[in-house]
């Protein structure tokens, strides 16, 4: 049975759900991924809101995790190459200078368990950034204002200490590390 706001009711006795593929504000009775996910009170529903909002708040914590981790990857392969350098080539810059680069500037690859947590890490990001797709695409308003404000205060506890290169902002066509989009 469909009601005038294109909610769909299931009947199958006490499972029954509000589920909508238009804009809805649905609450209490409100089934999300299947008929045992169902809302079944307005505290509840609250509940439902708030681990929304700390699972976006957490996506935005991971989703800075990588380069994070990359960076310290980074800074740990630099110090070990500086200090494996015999002491003649790190007073005159070593055989890296003469090239034009610096030591740490030289490109490396990660050990394999580095490589296995920044791959944990991205599944981790892919796994949420797609549970919580799957929550926006039941458009119901709470549930997407939830994302936003999660959003807004994972960014906001995740990137206020961050330093901003102004030539970055200068250059014509660069871009900025926090991108948006399906691909940030």
């Amino acid at each position: 049975m469909t009601t005038p706001m294109g909610a769909h009711h299931h009947s199958h006795g006490a499972h029954d759900c509000k589920m909508s593929m238009y804009w809805n504000w649905n609450t209490v009775g409100a089934c999300f991924f299947a008929e045992m996910w169902k809302v079944e009170s307005e505290g509840g529903f609250a509940g439902l809101c708030i681990g929304i909002i700390i699972t976006t708040m957490l996506f935005e914590c991971i989703r800075q995790l990588g380069p994070w981790y990359t960076k310290h990857i980074n800074r740990v392969h630099s110090r070990r190459r500086t200090t494996d350098q015999p002491m003649e080539e790190r007073a005159s810059g070593g055989a890296a200078a003469e090239e034009g680069h610096a030591p740490s500037s030289l490109p490396f690859r990660p050990s394999f368990g580095q490589h296995l947590v920044l791959a944990l890490v991205h599944t981790l990001q892919f796994a949420l950034g797609y549970f919580i797709m799957l929550m926006a695409m039941y458009y119901n308003g709470y549930i997407i204002i939830c994302i936003m404000i999660g959003t807004f205060l994972g960014y906001v506890l995740v990137r206020w200490r961050d330093e901003v290169d102004p030539s970055a902002l200068q250059r014509p066509g660069s871009s900025s590390s926090t991108s948006t989009g399906c691909h940030g």
